[in-house]
């Protein structure tokens, strides 16, 4: 795996997003951290990662770093609602599945689909 930087776009509320790019500065993958509900829980959303950059560890890298800025947060429990794509790399991650969530997921304007929720306790 060529070098990829994971870098901390600045937001003016309590929210993080992560970027994380090649050598070149092209974006390869992103991850959002949420305040979740109550004050030691953080959600992560939008994990995403280029079409030709999976397989290559970026979603894996990204996950890591979301769970140690949710550490700097102050959250110990984190949820994250995901689609089938995604739920092996939690699994690897050592997220336990809480179940299946009917039309959780939002793509486009108009179309839902199913995510399975997983959560993980921080040390």
């Amino acid at each position: 795996m060529s070098q990829i930087e994971v870098r901390r776009l600045n937001t003016p509320d309590e929210k993080a997003i992560l970027v994380a790019e090649d050598a070149a500065g092209r974006e390869l993958g992103r991850v959002m951290i949420l305040p979740a509900g109550a004050p030691h829980r953080a959600e992560i959303a939008g994990l995403w990662v280029e079409p030709d950059a999976r397989g290559r560890g970026v979603g894996a890298l990204l996950l890591r770093f979301a769970e140690g800025q949710a550490v700097v947060m102050d959250r110990s429990v984190v949820l994250a609602g995901v689609p089938a794509a995604a739920e092996t790399l939690l699994r690897r991650g050592g997220w336990s599945e809480a179940g299946v969530v009917p039309d959780f997921g939002l793509a486009g304007e108009d179309e839902l689909y199913p995510a399975r929720l997983f959560w993980k306790v921080l040390a």
